[in-house]
């Protein structure tokens, strides 16, 4: 979590592979990613620019995101097959919806749940 916008496309793909090459079959992984979307009309509104100004500020400036059709493609180059992708909307419906502190997720941050395909019998 939280890794992967600080990352090349090529690094992450590359990642997935190995993790796919190495896991059992039927293994998940979970990971948050940044909507591609974030890079720019993110950095324009008043979150985003405290999130992008803050990384930068510690040397690690984000510059990597997807968009969300994207990350099949990518789980499937890797031997991985899509699972779930929670958008902002369903973290609000399931985590925020009844909060009294208006906390809300980041509408440009999505998280995936990917899985190893069982082999055939």
């Amino acid at each position: 979590m939280g890794v992967m916008p600080y990352l090349t496309e090529a690094s992450i793909a590359a990642t997935l592979r190995g993790m796919a090459g190495s896991a059992a079959p039927g293994s998940e992984i979970v990971f948050d990613t940044l909507d591609r979307a974030s890079l720019v009309e993110g950095k324009q509104e008043a979150t985003g620019r405290r999130v992008f100004r803050a990384a930068e500020r510690m040397g690690e400036p984000m510059f990597t995101g997807f968009d969300p059709p994207e990350i099949g493609e990518l789980l499937n180059a890797a031997g991985l097959s899509l699972v779930e992708v929670v958008t902002p909307a369903m973290f609000t419906g399931r985590w925020f919806a009844h909060r009294q502190d208006r906390l809300a997720p980041w509408e440009y941050v999505y998280v995936v749940r990917a899985k190893l395909p069982q082999p055939s019998s």
